[in-house]
């Protein structure tokens, strides 16, 4: 869908990374670091980084580079206690910069550190919504090394962190976020992802395709940001339903999931995401449910209520329905016959697509129907395409559950 007037939209556009991509990009590290100081905080998840077989050649880079370092692993979704546990426990050690190297949570608590090492307090004090004031944006110097395809943390201005607060008493997931927190150095190198389990794949890669998805046919996007999350989307068709059947040394379609993800991070940075994500807010501050697991379980729901409401806004919803039939035809790579035609072929393309990656509904989880008052009272989907209201978000929650 192409027209002139797209290019009258205003838009901003957030700085990105430094960005280092390609099969082999690790061991390159040394030809940074070394300008970056003389001491370093590795962050890492569990196992991602022995699993990958590169944990000691990190090792031996940052020793030949004359470099001191200090490892602290991150376990589960950052919260604010583990945030400001690590950064108090670094904080004599004065790191000159962090590398994290792990999966979209690891990336997000060191992103995190990199802040509350130039800041006073907790991070709670910081975080939208619940903190009591606003991030100053300095930090220390961050590297995001991405082990997982999915996030695209490695290249956003916000870091997600759980807790509980306030009226949040049972639990919230909340962002740090300014647009100085976007890392310094994005080093994206796919072969480290070889080693992920089919289901991290899948968890991961629906994540990447939902937010290539609700950017594009966000009220924030832009010309840029369409550009860049319809190629994605168009690269990545063909992997996305394939995503547990990867094989170990498949580097080629490894390679353009991590591009895939990389570039979610940028365009819904700069677009917004929708309806999905504030659900996976809400709902993943209630109940332990992996991120991209509840992605996967309402994408379906989200877009067929988006799709509903929209048509009986009638001309004022074309302009977005047109977007989901032109992600239709990127994605089944055929041209449909109509509007209508377009829009079901999406659907099904969908929904094959979280039943080939065996994404479960919500309430294997353990939700229930008296989680969904609780669950919409906090769920915002600002850059959503159409305004959905309270009976409209209870009706995704009730079609995938």
């Amino acid at each position: 869908m192409f027209d002139l007037k797209t290019f009258e939209k205003d838009f901003f556009l957030a700085r990105t990374p430094k960005i280092y991509f390609g099969p082999g990009m690790f061991e390159r590290i040394p030809n940074f670091i070394g300008e970056l100081g003389s001491r370093a905080a590795v962050i890492t998840g569990s196992s991602s980084l022995e699993n990958s077989g590169k944990k000691e050649i990190l090792f031996r880079m940052l020793k030949c580079a004359s470099i001191n370092y200090v490892v602290k692993k991150v376990r589960s979704e950052p919260t604010c206690e583990l945030v400001d546990r690590i950064s108090n426990s670094i904080r004599e050690f004065n790191p000159d910069f962090i590398i994290a190297i792990g999966g979209g949570s690891v990336i997000d608590a060191g992103k995190a550190v990199a802040c509350m090492l130039e800041e006073e307090g907790s991070v709670l004090d910081l975080l939208e919504d619940v903190g009591t004031r606003k991030p100053s944006g300095r930090k220390r110097t961050f590297i995001a090394v991405p082990t997982t395809a999915g996030t695209g943390s490695e290249a956003t201005k916000n870091a997600v962190i759980s807790g509980n607060h306030g009226k949040h008493k049972s639990g919230f997931k909340k962002s740090l976020r300014h647009d100085n927190y976007v890392p310094d150095i994005a080093l994206v190198d796919p072969s480290l992802t070889l080693s992920c389990a089919p289901l991290i794949s899948a968890q991961s890669g629906i994540d990447a395709f939902t937010q290539l998805l609700e950017s594009f046919v966000s009220r924030g996007a832009s010309y840029f940001t369409d550009s860049l999350a319809k190629e994605a989307l168009h690269a990545g068709r063909g992997i996305f339903p394939n995503l547990r059947n990867l094989g170990k040394d498949d580097i080629s379609s490894r390679c353009v999931m991590s591009y895939a993800a990389l570039i979610s991070g940028i365009t819904l940075t700069n677009a917004g995401l929708g309806a999905v994500h504030g659900f996976a807010s809400s709902i993943g501050g209630l109940f332990p449910i992996p991120h991209g697991a509840i992605c996967g379980a309402l994408l379906t729901a989200v877009c067929e209520v988006n799709i509903a409401v929209l048509m009986k806004k009638k001309e004022a919803g074309s302009f977005y329905l047109q977007k989901y039939a032109e992600a239709a035809e990127i994605l089944t790579g055929q041209k449909f016959a109509n509007l209508n035609d377009a829009l079901d072929g999406l659907i099904a393309w969908i929904r094959e697509l979280t039943e080939r990656l065996e994404i479960p509904p919500l309430r294997e989880y353990g939700m229930t129907e008296e989680d969904f008052e609780k669950i919409v009272s906090q769920t915002s989907a600002r850059n959503n395409p159409v305004e959905l209201s309270g009976e409209d978000l209870t009706e995704v929650l009730k079609r995938s559950l």
